[in-house]
């Protein structure tokens, strides 16, 4: 009966042979799939057939349909890519073949047969048949399918990979006859090696139905081979995709190389004869440093050289450009990096970390204004020699920028920077250090002598006025001294002092004042000082008087609610009832509420 059995099984499976050797696939599934007691292998039977089945339907220019079936039998991507031309399939082509049907002998493997002789007889499985070669719309259809197949299996290695972040050293087991198709279930170094030659495949079949795909793809995370797409993507001149290329693996030095490297070339070519658009010039170098990072610092300064040299503007956006990347780079060494090429990248870059990033270091503050000041020294030795308007205005502009920093600053050192001024230069900025270290008297001496601004100097008292009872604080009484008082032999200044009493004399206690005027001053010349000064002292005593006026009504009726509230009674009998407990107040102690309800005193925390 065994023996029967044996005769009839291997009758089956040479006649289902017989069938697939003539192409007849459909019949040769059905007898697979109607016969379950005779096939012992019957579900590896059915999936080599149907395997062989899509080969035929690939060689039949059945694309579509061939593609689908190998997705559902999830076949090895190296056998599907190995179908297709070289400029698909590269090292994995194979002259044009068709899979050869498997003898009943073949069909039963045992499971000790090791790992070489499975790779063996897949390469015996074949035989060589003249074909049709895949060519011109034909090489397109077939590939618009393939990356169908690919774009599924890209996806499936994906969630693979996320999956299995930290398994990078495992060794690649073997994998069984019907499973070694599907290296996606394998350990994470195969899955890698398979996720670079699904991506590579991808892309080049990007490049032969639509190579404005490929940007797309590399700008994404990808496993695409560099050395071999490097060469397609120079072979095409796709400068733009092979940057993306560099940056998503990593490889800065080669991108920005190559971004140096076209910009030399780019010079020689006749404006609009290039196609590649902002590649032109040093906008692509910067904006790329600008994402680099403080990770990579030496790297950028290497490259931000050459484009300061060629376009400083553009140069500097790698240092001050609106990108996380580029405010958490190392200050004080761009800094240093940037005093090797001028003033102005420094005041440029200083202003940008100070007032744009708010910076408070002192250091940076006292560098700011350090780089003003050489920068006024040397555009005034350049003016000296050329005389030019241009550069009378840009003192001008760097001496505004100065004072107004100086004023607005709080965080830079003072007498640190006093001690670098040039004493018969810089009057209003010293002036203004002056007035951060408190010694006004010495300012104001400088806006009435030495600038002979009256303006300034009143401008100066009224920013600096604190009301006290010194004579001594008074900012205004110091301006009158410096006035009415000259220490260096410099003329007394009655005029200006007089004028200062009219505008502002009800700063001034008119004690103090008339002290410090010379007894020739004639009382007509104070008529201003004296009438400003006694209608402020009226208002302030008249309102010192509504004021009080109005704190007595307050006390008033403070007193009176409070004399209403100790007048008031609460009666407790022995019916009155705590409302919030609803027990007999009595002798216990009580609370009284201000709507007059009464609870006792330990419920009163309760309502």
């Amino acid at each position: 009966m065994t023996s029967l059995l044996y005769v009839m099984l291997n009758k089956v499976l040479e006649y289902i042979d017989q069938l697939v050797e003539q192409n007849e696939f459909d019949e040769a599934l059905s007898l697979a799939k109607i016969e379950p007691t005779l096939l012992k292998d019957k579900d590896a039977k059915i999936r080599e057939t149907r395997r062989l089945y899509a080969h035929y339907l690939f060689h039949q220019n059945k694309f579509d349909d061939a593609i689908t079936i190998f997705q559902e039998l999830d076949v090895d991507p190296k056998e599907v890519i190995a179908l297709y031309p070289p400029s698909i399939s590269g090292a994995l082509h194979k002259p044009v073949q068709r899979p050869k049907v498997l003898k009943p002998s073949d069909e039963i493997v045992d499971d000790e047969i090791n790992n070489d002789q499975e790779e063996k007889s897949s390469e015996d499985e074949i035989e060589t048949e003249n074909l049709e070669i895949l060519e011109g719309k034909l090489l397109e259809e077939a590939v618009q399918t393939l990356i169908k197949f690919l774009t599924d299996r890209r996806h499936r290695i994906s969630k693979i990979l996320i999956q299995q972040p930290h398994k990078t050293n495992e060794p690649t087991p073997p994998a069984s006859p019907s499973h070694r198709t599907n290296l996606v279930n394998g350990n994470l170094s195969g899955t890698l090696e398979l996720a670079e030659l699904v991506d590579t495949t991808l892309l080049k079949s990007y490049m032969v139905i639509n190579d404005a795909l490929v940007g797309p793809l590399l700008r994404v995370h990808n496993y695409c081979n560099v050395e071999e797409v490097e060469g397609l993507l120079l072979e095409r001149k796709k400068y733009r995709e092979l940057k993306d290329l560099y940056h998503g693996k990593g490889l800065h030095r080669k991108s920005l190389e190559l971004l140096k490297k076209l910009v030399i070339v780019l010079k020689h070519l006749i404006l609009g004869q290039s196609s590649e658009g902002l590649m032109k010039g040093t906008f692509q170098t910067g904006y790329y440093l600008q994402k680099l990072g403080p990770e990579n610092f030496d790297l950028i300064l290497e490259f931000a050289t050459w484009v300061l040299q060629t376009n400083p503007d553009e140069g500097m956006e790698i240092f001050i450009g609106d990108h996380p990347e580029v405010d958490n780079l190392p200050r004080n060494k761009v800094l240093e990096y940037l005093e090797g090429f001028s003033y102005d990248l420094c005041i440029k870059y200083l202003e940008h970390i100070i007032y744009v990033l708010k910076d408070p270091t002192p250091d940076f503050h006292n560098k700011l204004i350090f780089k003003y000041l050489a920068n006024v020294q040397k555009l005034e030795s350049q003016k000296s020699e050329s005389n030019s308007e241009e550069v009378g205005e840009e003192i001008e502009d760097t001496n505004k920028r100065l004072l107004k920093f100086l004023d607005e600053s709080m965080h830079y050192k003072a007498e640190k920077i006093l001690g670098r001024l040039r004493l018969d230069d810089f009057y209003e900025a010293r002036a203004i250090l002056l007035s951060r270290l408190g010694q006004h008297d010495q300012a104001l001496n400088i806006y009435v002598h030495k600038l002979k601004n009256e303006k300034l100097a009143e401008e100066y008292c009224v920013k600096n006025y604190i009301e006290t009872d010194d004579p001594t604080k008074n900012v205004f009484i110091s301006l009158l001294k410096v006035y009415l008082r000259p220490s260096n032999g410099e003329k007394l200044m009655l005029e200006p002092a007089i004028r200062l009493l009219s505008r502002h004399g009800s700063f001034v206690s008119a004690s103090d004042a008339l002290n410090m005027l010379p007894l020739t001053t004639k009382v007509s010349e104070l008529y201003q000082f004296v009438e400003k000064y006694i209608r402020e002292n009226n208002k302030n005593r008249n309102m010192n008087m509504i004021i009080k006026n109005l704190l007595k009504a307050d006390q008033r009726q403070v007193e009176e609610q409070l004399m209403f509230y100790r007048s008031r009674r609460v009666k407790i009998d022995e019916d009155k009832m705590c409302p919030q407990c609803t027990r007999r107040i009595g002798q216990s102690v009580f609370a009284v509420f201000p709507n007059g309800v009464v609870v006792h005193y330990h419920c009163k925390e309760k309502v």
